[in-house]
């Protein structure tokens, strides 16, 4: 067996997978890998819509950086700010791993995550008014397309026949999160990337060690409480006194 060919095996075996409840049933979805027909068509995909949006007016990134430059909203104070917010994250991230006492390192840990809160909500400053460019419009649009032809069921059957039945698909929640597991899978992360900050894997050790120093005592006084109670040794018994007599002795005559 070639290289190649072990690879695709791999991948076969090991398909990336994501979860969707409706009422309370939990189903399992997987992610297949699109073909290069597939994919040709997912370019053409967001073409047509780049293309249409730029028809009708929508700006371009380029264009929305510059009208954001011009409001103040991007430059020189946007840049430095969000690196000092990066590098408060460095700082506090170093002093949290180097850190020996549980309770200061969970208190860094909660202060990262409040700093990293910050960081997404000056970044939104930026990306979110270029999520309406026509960029950003037509890499939905290509996201949206690889969803539907990728997303399949455990038999390994497409859960849409096509882009049509996506986008007419009634189960919004079902579509936006199998649309969310796709782009995170062509980012390439992970679908739980966020837990696996460095802030994140601190708090969940030391929930965890604390969960175990729990069970451990919870065993020890089960253990405690089972054990075959030892009767105490009885106290030695102390002589008795001899009775004195109450009669005195009278001399002889």
């Amino acid at each position: 067996m070639s290289k190649e060919d072990k690879v695709q095996d791999s991948a076969v075996e090991e398909r990336r997978s994501f979860e969707f409840s409706s009422d309370e049933e939990v189903t399992t979805y997987y992610l297949g890998l699109p073909t290069s027909e597939q994919i040709r068509k997912a370019e053409w995909h967001y073409s047509k819509v780049y293309n249409k949006a730029l028809v009708e007016g929508v700006a371009t990134t380029s264009e929305m950086m510059d009208i954001l430059t011009k409001r103040g909203l991007y430059g020189p104070e946007y840049e430095k700010r969000l690196q000092e917010l990066q590098v408060d994250i460095a700082i506090k991230i170093a002093s949290m791993q180097n850190e020996q006492v549980d309770e200061a390192k969970a208190t860094l840990a909660h202060e990262v995550e409040t700093l990293r809160d910050d960081l997404y909500r000056w970044n939104q400053r930026l990306t979110g008014p270029l999520s309406n460019s026509c960029e950003q419009m037509a890499d939905d649009a290509k996201t949206e397309y690889i969803t539907s032809v990728v997303v399949q069921d455990e038999a390994g059957d497409l859960v849409w026949k096509g882009y049509e039945d996506f986008v007419a698909e009634k189960n919004q929640g079902l579509a936006l999160k199998a649309r969310f597991e796709v782009m995170l899978w062509l980012q390439g992360l992970d679908a739980d990337f966020l837990d696996k900050t460095p802030e994140r894997t601190v708090l969940r050790e030391l929930a965890a060690e604390k969960a175990a120093e729990a069970t451990a005592e919870a065993e020890a006084l089960v253990a405690a409480a089972e054990a075959p109670q030892l009767e105490a040794p009885a106290k030695p018994k102390k002589p008795a006194r001899k009775r004195r007599s109450s009669k005195k002795k009278t001399k002889a005559e």
